[in-house]
């Protein structure tokens, strides 16, 4: 297999899932009574119904992706130990918010998002992941990056804090659909409430949003320090942006259409429109001026590699 076309396969199983939502979304947004649409995702209070089920699947789905791309450009070892590693970072945070109220804010979990340890639902642990890893990759192709890897750890400490921070606002940004709707569905609980969506449920707390980035900061530095100490990294289009931009966009319809179909309040997926979707059309227009005969930046020197082999 030549290098350029190393996780097309990856690319394309992300691609189906992520063309299959969107149908998915529009035929429900577009064909189905609105009041048919509700009694099929209703739910028993207090336990899972049609929408946890979905998550759960969406979530699995997801991570298949992650898997896979991230073993074939970093290697199973450094892909594993980043995910357990995160997973517990994500795991001691929210149950230091949910017994202590540190981190983000005093919060309690219901019983609908399935098996608890610690009063954490491992699927909230689970979901973070494929977030991390797809703001993780796109801050990659965003920011011109190629001279961070140069040198010792100590000298690129300084770029991976900033690449780390950016990373966090990407990850972040998603949360700003994600918590409004959660908390509509009843899935945790805020238990002083906030000034973000107070007219849902009892709205989310800015704390919220700034232990958001703060776990995802350190997930990302704990990303950069482990997958970017790989002596040959793999890397092409497909494997390096294609894929972990198709991650980001699906986890951007999931959030969008959560909103559209379940909350029905436009405003809050207009905020979800000019943070990850003003993240995604840079990203696109990158690539289409790429594809255009643009030049890449100087220091680009990965995807100025391909320019000579891949012009369509």
């Amino acid at each position: 297999m030549k290098d350029e076309k190393l996780g097309r396969g990856a690319f394309i199983y992300m691609t189906v899932i992520t063309v299959v939502s969107l149908i998915n979304v529009l035929y429900n947004y577009f064909c189905i009574d609105p009041t048919e649409f509700e009694a099929a995702f209703q739910r028993t209070p207090d336990s899972p119904g049609p929408i946890e089920l979905s998550a759960l699947i969406t979530i699995c789905l997801n991570l298949g992706f992650l898997f896979w791309n991230s073993s074939l450009a970093k290697g199973w070892g450094r892909t594993l130990a980043a995910f357990v590693i995160t997973v517990l970072i994500a795991f001691v945070a929210e149950g230091l918010g949910v017994h202590y109220g540190y981190v983000f804010g005093h919060y309690h979990y219901s019983g609908i998002l399935g098996v608890q340890v610690w009063a954490v639902p491992i699927l909230v642990c689970l979901a973070w992941e494929p977030i991390l890893y797809s703001a993780y990759c796109l801050t990659d192709f965003l920011i011109p990056s190629g001279l961070k890897k140069s040198g010792s750890l100590f000298s690129r400490i300084l770029p991976y804090l900033i690449m780390a921070a950016l990373g966090g606002i990407a990850t972040t940004a998603w949360d700003l659909m994600i918590d409004p709707f959660a908390v509509g569905q009843g899935w945790w609980i805020w238990e002083e409430g906030g000034p973000y969506t107070p007219y849902i449920a009892t709205g989310v707390p800015i704390s919220n949003f700034f232990g958001w980035w703060k776990v995802a900061f350190v997930c990302h530095l704990v990303y950069r320090i482990i997958l970017e100490t790989h002596p040959k990294p793999r890397r092409s289009l497909y494997l390096s942006v294609y894929g972990p931009l198709m991650l980001y966009l699906h986890l951007f319809i999931g959030g969008l259409s959560s909103i559209l179909l379940f909350l029905k309040r436009p405003e809050v997926a207009m905020i979800g429109v000019m943070s990850m979707g003003a993240l995604l059309v840079i990203a696109l227009a990158k690539i289409f001026l790429f594809k255009q005969g643009v030049a890449p930046s100087p220091v680009d020197e990965w995807l100025r590699g391909q320019e000579s082999r891949e012009r369509i």
